[in-house]
């Protein structure tokens, strides 16, 4: 589910999500970001670049895991979404509340100088 990227910050953790995020693994998703949070990582992004569709539950874990990590001084931002995904999030008005990011570079330069407490 994760995989660092060369020229990343170390303090910046590329999380990959594929195909889907639905019902079926939005639980699973959220577990995981979560567990990088309680382990102290506090800077992720979440790059939809392989993600074809995302229900509900998908919409829910996202929200969460921003909610998450934001509350513990922490930052996340969404980048890359395709096309499908991206009008699921404007329809929802969810992209006026989940940080995007237009690609990869500029996600984890956002976070590199986001702070964190």
């Amino acid at each position: 589910m994760t995989s660092p990227r060369t020229g990343t910050p170390d303090s910046v953790k590329i999380v990959q999500p594929i195909d889907h995020i639905d019902i079926g693994n939005a639980f699973e998703l959220k577990a995981g970001l979560q567990s990088l949070l309680r382990s102290g990582q506090k800077r992720v992004v979440i790059d939809l670049a392989g993600v074809q569709y995302i229900d509900s539950a998908g919409l829910s874990a996202l929200m969460a895991i921003v909610h998450a990590f934001e509350g513990a001084g922490g930052a996340v931002r969404l980048c890359c979404p395709q096309p499908t995904v991206l009008k699921i999030l404007q329809l929802t008005k969810l992209d006026e509340y989940l940080p995007l990011a237009a690609d990869l570079e500029e996600a984890t330069d956002q976070l590199a100088d986001a702070p964190v407490i």
